[in-house]
């Protein structure tokens, strides 16, 4: 998990305090474990291997366990490349010999171990014993378009170039150079070569029709500049970031606004929204509660390394902070609309005797709405009680046990994701042929898709000798099931391996008149773990439903902008969740003055990923109808339909 939040306290509500977020931030790092490749590391970041090995200087295929490497930033090109790809060819029967290891194995074959242990499962739950007889992926190379660019390119150091210059001629702080080249020296020799961002560089010779440029002169400070050139120290440091971070250095040249063309910029609402202030018709403040399992009982706060260390591995902390931060988000944005509320943030921890603590405290009967806690027996356990109150309790991120009156969840049932993609590939006129691949765990799912699907045809994962599962198919049984034309595969399974495998042999049977559309009616961890690539996902078009839609990067960036200004990260799942479903509920309150009246009818709001369709349900409680299905293509997300 990666580490946001360095230090906060829970009291009324949370206080958070967050870091900054730059380019260099991008880099991720990678801590090399026995049998990885560069080849397999590039696959699993989605880098390139020009960019990996340039900021790995000393970085060949014989890695050492235990070392940390930087990953670059993941780029990708509006128009595909062709290059050489590495795909499934045949499975080659080995059995293991005296002394042979996993690793010795692996490393004939030039596979990875986790490859190898995907192909043979028992080996996750046992070790490698003599006689084994284990199937080897013999890998043909084939060229495949590729929608991955160079994130770097090298840059020839010239005559008095240094770092400051380098940085503002690719639009980069010295910081962001020094990150992206490991070791540099403070001064730079001419000749050397450095990585840069792959972009033109600026030329700051040329006058810009928008901006001029001025050379710092040595012994100047900001109000000599302000006077000098009518901009303060705030708008010199807003279009220059590295004199923020560096200070005012003779020599610098700093890039300005004409004044004239400074009317020309226009200034953003924070976030866009779909409808005025006028439109609520209950002005009131309202009351929610936030409960959530932070646990902040564990933790010294006057700790710092004790703080960090413990962060850095606890999930629903990082979970329940990140929750929160979305949640502000919605409140700042009503708040700007005219619609005021009052937040209380409780601490639920994981327990149900924190949790009834919690509950005791004080009169919850005032709220308008409590949203949480995480966790089937404790939400269950809030919303019973909350109920002989009238009070609604919104289910964030969990699947209730019972739909209560009180009751909203915020999540699609299972049976609603497996209908909509059922329905999306019933209306799919494209599709000539469907398969059915499912473990033997699923045979239930297969009969109910063949059901939908009569003409459909069925492979099942093979057995082993003992009866049991192998999670495991031959090219040749999918080979024969495929025709010329668009064949779908439903895939059912909670297996990693089989995920691994089928995907694998897939993607080694598309041929120009063979296309091949990968799906699933549940969408699991097996789909999202490394070894069903990005590669896999594109060339098969994986496609699945899905709770929620792919963010638009561009339509929503002045959300992300502001949330990354506002808490120095980009916003998870959990935090554009918490943003939408806040949003919509406060929506829902404020034209309708309770959620209960709000049912059926539309709010406007202007939701990033997530729709919230209400709906009473005969039993009691109401339930989010809304799902999507969506599919990977050129390997972006996209929606398919809602």
């Amino acid at each position: 998990m990666k580490l946001r939040f360095l230090h906060f306290f829970l009291c009324l509500g949370l206080s958070l305090l967050f870091g900054s977020r730059s380019y260099g931030q991008k880099l991720r790092t990678h801590t090399i474990r026995t049998g990885d490749t560069p080849s397999l590391i590039t696959e699993v970041y989605e880098v390139t291997l020009d960019d990996l090995m340039a900021l790995n200087k000393d970085l060949d295929d014989q890695f050492v366990a235990g070392k940390i490497i930087l990953i670059p930033e993941t780029i990708r090109l509006k128009n595909p490349i062709k290059v050489p790809k590495r795909v499934l060819d045949h499975l080659k029967k080995h059995r293991v010999k005296k002394g042979e290891t996993v690793f010795g194995i692996s490393s004939k074959y030039e596979i990875s171990e986790a490859v190898l242990r995907s192909f043979n499962t028992e080996l996750i739950n046992q070790s490698l014993k003599r006689g084994m007889k284990l199937q080897i992926p013999i890998y043909r190379t084939d060229f495949v378009m590729s929608y991955l660019g160079n994130a770097l390119k090298s840059h020839v150091v010239q005559p008095q170039e240094g770092k400051w210059g380098i940085s503002q001629k690719f639009g980069i702080s010295i910081t962001q150079l020094e990150m992206i080249n490991p070791g540099i020296p403070e001064v730079l020799q001419e000749g050397m070569r450095l990585n840069v961002p792959n972009q033109d560089p600026i030329n700051l010779e040329v006058e810009d029709i928008n901006f001029f440029y001025y050379e710092v002169p040595a012994k100047i400070g900001f109000n000599s500049l302000e006077k000098t050139l009518g901009f303060t120290q705030a708008e010199i440091e807003k279009w220059n970031p590295v004199v923020k971070e560096k200070g005012l250095l003779a020599g610098m040249t700093l890039r300005l606004p004409r004044r004239e063309s400074e009317k020309k910029v226009e200034s953003k609402n924070d976030l866009a929204v779909a409808i005025s202030p006028k439109e609520f018709s209950d002005l009131s403040v309202k009351k929610l509660a936030l409960i959530m399992p932070f646990q902040l009982d564990k933790y010294k706060l006057n700790d710092s390394s004790e703080l960090i260390d413990a962060l850095s591995n606890l999930s629903r902390l990082s979970l329940s902070l990140e929750y929160y931060t979305g949640m502000l988000m919605a409140l700042e944005e009503t708040k700007s609309l005219g619609l005021s509320v009052n937040l209380d943030v409780f601490d639920s921890a994981n327990d149900l005797t924190t949790l009834n603590k919690v509950l005791n405290s004080k009169y919850f009967g005032n709220y308008d709405v409590v949203v949480g806690p995480v966790g089937a027996n404790l939400f269950d356990q809030t919303a019973e009680k909350l109920n002989k109150l009238s009070v609604p309790c919104i289910a964030p991120l969990t699947i209730p046990s019972v739909l209560r009156t009180n009751v909203f969840q915020s999540i699609p049932s299972d049976l609603q994701l497996k209908e909509v993609i059922i329905k999306q590939v019933k209306g799919d006129d494209t599709v000539d042929k469907i398969v059915i691949v499912s473990d033997q765990s699923n045979r239930g799912v297969t009969t109910n898709l063949k059901e939908h699907f009569p003409s459909a045809q069925v492979v099942y994962s093979r057995l082993n000798k003992d009866g049991s599962d192998s999670f495991f198919i031959l090219l040749d049984d999918l080979k024969r099931k495929l025709i010329a034309g668009h064949n779908l595969v439903f895939l059912e399974t909670e297996n990693v391996g089989f995920v691994a495998n089928v995907a694998s042999v897939l993607n080694g049977l598309i041929t120009d008149k063979i296309s091949i559309t990968l799906a699933t009616t549940h969408f699991n961890n097996a789909f999202e773990n490394e070894n069903f690539t990005s590669s896999y996902r594109s060339n098969l078009k994986f496609r699945y439903p899905s709770i929620n839609r792919p963010l638009d990067m561009n339509e929503n960036e002045n959300f992300i902008s502001k949330y990354q200004e506002t808490y120095g990260d980009f916003p998870s799942r959990y935090a554009i969740r918490a943003y939408d479903l806040t949003l919509d509920l406060l929506y829902r309150l404020g034209m309708y003055s309770n959620i209960e009246q709000s049912i059926g009818n539309p709010t406007g709001a202007k939701l990033l990923e997530n729709n919230f369709d209400y709906q009473n349900m005969p039993n009691g409680g109401y339930l989010n109808l809304s799902c999507f299905v969506v599919a990977y293509d050129n390997y972006e997300l996209k929606l398919l339909t809602q």
